[in-house]
């Protein structure tokens, strides 16, 4: 009896925070359907992005609508750049939290500007001189700065014949005077017809590439003033008139980056070991989302990331120049990422207007992780605690452990949650005990934060006292759970055991209801993840009382609406989805006074 419930256990228990994650935020988008399509991250506290309207039947996607962070992304303010009728912004690259420019083009009539703002966005004023982006075939792409006060901006090609070339200012006063580079500095066009595009560039300190409509990369190392071109041997795309079009292009370094074509039947990926001179073909190990690339700098990371039906809504990792990728999640939309380090980091997201959303930011580490053998004194088997000392039945048990560093070391090495029937605090040998039931598998997280979930129904756990206690190993063999492990105790380092009591049905619950934090009643947690029939929501309320609940799609539209009775304490809301079809839906619970919105993915 006990192995078999010791196999139930191991695949029951949910994991909930790996060490990689993106944290939601709410962006505020009321005036359109959309997202940010360019977001550049300065710190863990400041970043901006500009927005794309993504409105069926917009008369154009492009908007002079920016967003700006200096809290971390607690919360975000939209604002408008004030410039010439009939500009929106091509890209946008910020200083601080006071200064950014941004690169804008008239997508009807050709040429653009930069503008810039020194308040935050209160105020925008032109940075660009008359003569920037004013020929016939002008056109503004990008702006970029590599420091406070030298900058480059990039158009297509103006000219005739052979002098025709890429239109390039640079500036080394912050933008108050700017110098169009010679033509003598820069590579003849592939083809007479080529172009660029807004946003596809890609930059680290004085190293400059951006991408054309023929396949080609061009590169400066020296913060636009002299330039080198090179042939990423890209096909021809039928899906863009047969261009050798680049869809992507991101660097991590001065000598690694990464080009994508996503083009009729697919997606190719090229890469550079030696800032752009040479390309080769990448087949990727793992998911590769081609929506979105970037790289973190000075490290050999690239994140990707997808936002549609045909590539998912995903984001993922590779920490060896863009080869092998793991997720990071795979149910959700991600539209654009900045990096500044590999734990620093923000994103996009689509969003219906008015619905909660539209931002992501990076938590955990995304550079592999340093060796840590056996007997290293940072290693810990974190501290856990439980949302409460008392389950009540029906309700669900959350178990935390924060301060995690395990060993890296061995066949099989990581973290797990043991669940016994006494206390082992200490034990460096715990299944030698007799009091090991179960627990997770090996959790492979080197460090962090470990949650772990289990509802209280009497179909895993009778009712009973249990201790939950958290233990890092390296150097074990094995598969499966805690308990079909053999561990070295001389690389085993068991935690405090925590006590946590699962009340039997009828019982009388004691418990009182968690910090609802001032209001009356909370949804504490959405299970499963993802969705598949049926969608159940943990609900705690300090009153009984009847509650409406709506589900609404992407598009703000209302799929369902119900209504259910709320007991006081701990409630679980069930809602069948089983006929929706897969994607992200909103869930609504109102009480008359008070409501709370969640997001889920259907599977």
């Amino acid at each position: 009896m006990r192995k078999i419930l010791l196999t139930v256990v191991a695949a029951v228990f949910s994991l909930t925070t790996q060490a990689q994650t993106w944290v939601n935020q709410n962006l505020m988008l009321t005036a359109y359907d959309g997202y940010m399509f360019d977001i550049e991250t300065v710190d863990a506290n400041v970043a901006w992005g500009a927005l794309w309207n993504g409105t069926t039947g917009a008369a154009t996607p492009y908007t002079a609508d920016y967003a700006r962070t200096i809290d971390g992304g607690t919360t975000w303010t939209i604002g408008t750049v004030t410039a010439t009728a009939g500009l929106v912004i091509s890209n946008i690259w910020p200083i601080d939290a006071n200064t950014c420019y941004v690169a804008m083009c008239d997508v009807n009539a050709g040429g653009g500007a930069i503008y810039k703002t020194t308040d935050g966005g209160a105020t925008w004023t032109p940075s660009s001189t008359a003569a920037m982006y004013s020929q016939s075939t002008s056109f503004c792409n990008v702006v970029y700065f590599a420091d406070a006060q030298n900058g480059f901006a990039q158009g297509d090609p103006v000219g005739t014949g052979a002098n025709k070339r890429y239109e390039l200012w640079t500036t080394a006063d912050g933008g108050a005077n700017w110098t169009q580079v010679p033509v003598a500095n820069i590579p003849a066009l592939t083809n007479a017809g080529e172009y660029g595009i807004t946003n596809l560039f890609s930059a680290i300190g004085d190293d400059i590439w951006f991408a054309t409509t023929y396949g080609d990369v061009y590169h400066s190392s020296d913060k636009g003033l002299n330039w080198t071109k090179s042939a990423t041997g890209l096909p021809s795309n039928v899906n863009s008139g047969n261009r050798q079009d680049i869809s992507n292009i991101a660097f991590s370094d001065a000598m690694h980056g990464m080009v994508v074509q996503v083009n009729s039947t697919g997606y190719l990926i090229k890469a550079t070991s030696d800032g752009g001179a040479t390309w080769t073909s990448v087949t990727p190990v793992g998911t590769f989302y081609p929506g979105e690339i970037s790289g973190v700098p000075g490290t050999s990371v690239f994140v990707c990331g997808s936002s549609n039906a045909t590539y998912g809504y995903a984001s993922a990792f590779s920490t060896d120049y863009g080869v092998t990728w793991t997720d990071i999640d795979n149910s959700a939309s991600h539209t654009s990422f900045s990096f500044v380090n590999d734990s620093t980091g923000f994103g996009g997201e689509f969003i219906a207007a008015g619905n909660v959303g539209g931002a992501w930011k990076f938590s955990g580490h995304l550079a592999p992780a340093a060796t840590v053998s056996c007997g290293d004194p940072t290693i810990s088997s974190g501290i856990t605690t439980v949302n409460n000392a008392v389950i009540c039945f029906d309700s669900t048990m959350v178990a935390t452990t924060n301060g995690i560093l395990a060993p890296t070391v061995g066949t099989v090495h990581g973290f797990s949650l043991i669940v016994s029937s006494g206390d082992i605090s200490g034990n460096t040998d715990p299944n030698s005990t007799g009091l090991v039931l179960g627990g997770t598998g090996t959790i492979p997280a080197t460090s962090g934060t470990s949650s772990t979930s289990l509802p209280n129904d009497g179909t895993i756990f009778p009712a009973g006292v249990y201790y939950l206690t958290p233990i890092v190993y390296g150097n074990a063999t094995g598969t499966g759970s805690i308990f079909n492990l053999t561990l070295d105790p001389n690389c085993t380092y068991t935690g405090n055991s925590v006590m946590v009591t699962l009340l039997a049905q009828g019982v009388a619950c004691p418990t009182s209801v968690k910090n609802l934090d001032n209001t009356t009643f909370a949804v504490t947690g959405i299970y499963p993840v993802p969705v598949k029939n049926t969608l159940n929501m943990m609900v705690e309320s300090q009153k009984s009382l009847v509650a409406e609940v709506t589900v609404k799609d992407v598009t703000g539209r209302v799929i369902s609406n119900q209504t259910f009775t709320v007991q006081n304490g701990q409630n679980t809301v069930s809602v069948d989805v089983n006929s929706l079809s897969a994607g992200i839906y909103t869930v609504t619970v109102n009480n008359g006074n008070e409501q709370v919105t969640k997001k889920f993915v259907k599977e």
